[in-house]
């Protein structure tokens, strides 16, 4: 079981592409398959101005980041989903005993959480910096295997020349 990396829609890991958005579902990909499972969950708190009925929570699993809010009309939940290759930083506003944890992405779209705890928004902020870090370690690693160097020597004046080769 997982969630589409586009829309945050949860599949069942039968689909082959995601019945809300469309997209190819990564779900039988090796890379998604070494990736360990976690899962943290986050609510907004009612003393720090939260709604007392449904409060806002924001989810953090191996797939990306989805913020769940009540809607206006308070029938359903709004669903935001943001996978981490998409978002480009996460901040935290404090206030005096609350805090509202910013998530932009390389879009449009966005996640303003606000009314959550201090100790909280830091732990949120820093599970995201360090899941961004280790999938920026991997790109490096993988990217580092795919090129190769090699060294020509011009015989004519016996420059060496280091060029690169992308391997395929």
């Amino acid at each position: 079981m997982g969630f589409c990396s586009s829309c945050g829609y949860t599949l069942t890991g039968n689909e082959n592409f995601c019945p809300s958005c469309g997209n190819k579902s990564d779900i039988g990909n090796n890379y998604t398959q070494s990736i360990k499972t976690f899962s943290y969950e986050f609510s907004s708190k009612l003393i720090l101005g939260g709604n007392i009925f449904t409060p806002d929570r924001l989810v953090i699993n191996q797939d990306g980041v989805t913020f769940l809010k009540r809607n206006k009309y308070l029938i359903g939940v709004d669903r935001s989903f943001l996978s981490f290759s998409d978002i480009s930083y996460v901040k935290v506003d404090r206030r005096l005993i609350s805090s509202t944890v910013i998530i932009s992405s390389k879009g449009s779209r966005g996640i303003r959480a606000e009314n959550f705890s201090i100790s909280d928004a830091k732990k949120i902020e820093e599970i995201i910096r360090d899941k961004r870090q280790i999938m920026f370690d991997e790109k490096t690693k993988k990217a580092s295997k795919e090129v190769t160097s090699i060294f020509l020597v011009d015989p004519r004046n016996k420059d060496t020349i280091l060029c690169w080769k992308r391997d395929r």
